[in-house]
């Protein structure tokens, strides 16, 4: 009876920690007890509905239960599957359901194009299916509009640059979200990357920091115009980052460094993931780098090129 129980409890344990996160396809935790001299497991299998498939463009609630028990004389399984709350867990609420922005038609054709060429490159991966809900359009001025979707930066003013499309991709998917993390960007802009990040977060945050007054107001303007509520826009202080809405799961660094920033690695929990532009003001290399409890690992993700990061843990202002 204890080794039920236990078994038990480690099943529902397992089953809301799917049905909150929702990611299709993935085995998100498995669990190994020895109970009376058995070898007791329990795994839950995030899913959708419809064997795993995306319904729409939201995810329908619902995950898979694996129970596997082990015993000297053999093995047994027994797999049920649920699309709804079985009727010994308390309903768990489905994601918010935000107001999204329109995506304009006008640019149709160039939408498609730009990102059959990324899944080309990049491969088809949940941070380029966020990233394709997100009208780049809306985070333009008027008359680079036409431009929106060309894989290419462009200019904000201020001396700063909305990132590439594949930058941004590749960017958010190095920090391997899985929705519910809280994640700090740096170097706000106009707002794009954060959305971007936003997208990936249906139970997370988002907390952006942009040091220019006028893109800060505008940031924040072009994210609540386009439904994201769960990002955060915050002035950069003297201190690099967000120290007090810290620790965070995940930094993106939208700004070169000549160096990883100390600062912002004393925000990140421990297991957390960093993704920074590292060099020259010219030319850097997008690093991913990992809090470990043996210290900091790097990982060399390619060359690029950003703005750079001015003042605390950056270049001289």
């Amino acid at each position: 009876m204890a080794g039920a129980v236990t078994a038990y409890k480690t099943c529902i344990n397992l089953y809301q920690s799917a049905w909150r996160r929702q990611i299709d396809g993935k085995i998100l935790t498995q669990e190994q007890r020895s109970v009376n001299g058995k070898s007791v497991s329990a795994g839950v299998f995030a899913g959708v509905k419809g064997y795993g498939r995306r319904t729409g463009r939201a995810f329908a609630p619902s995950a898979f239960l694996g129970f596997n028990v082990q015993t000297p004389e053999g093995q047994r399984r027994n797999f049920q599957r649920y699309h709804r709350p079985p009727p010994f867990l308390p309903p768990l609420p489905p994601p918010a359901k935000r107001r999204r922005a329109v995506m304009s038609k006008q640019y149709n054709e160039e939408r498609i194009r730009l990102f059959a060429q990324l899944s080309r490159t990049l491969g088809e991966q949940p941070a380029l299916d966020a990233l394709r809900r997100v009208p780049r359009e809306r985070f333009l001025p008027e008359l680079l509009r036409p431009l929106a979707y060309c894989n290419i930066p462009l200019s904000i003013g201020y001396g700063q640059t909305i990132s590439q499309p594949y930058m941004v991709a590749k960017a958010t998917a190095a920090l391997e979200l899985q929705g519910d993390e809280d994640v700090l960007e740096v170097g706000a802009g106009c707002g794009y990357q954060a959305a971007a990040l936003a997208e990936m977060l249906p139970f997370g945050r988002v907390f952006a920091t942009e040091r220019i007054p006028e893109l800060r107001a505008l940031a924040a303007r072009n994210l609540e115009t386009c439904g994201f509520d769960n990002v955060t826009v915050r002035g950069a202080g003297a201190t690099l980052g967000a120290p007090e809405d810290g620790p965070f799961d995940a930094i993106l660094v939208s700004a070169a460094a000549p160096g990883v920033p100390h600062a912002l690695v004393g925000q990140l929990k421990s297991g957390g993931r960093m993704v920074v532009p590292v060099g020259g003001r010219s030319h850097q290399t997008l690093t991913l780098v990992r809090l470990t409890p043996h210290g900091l690992v790097s990982e060399n993700l390619g060359g690029c090129r950003f703005v750079p990061l001015l003042g605390d843990g950056g270049w001289p202002d």
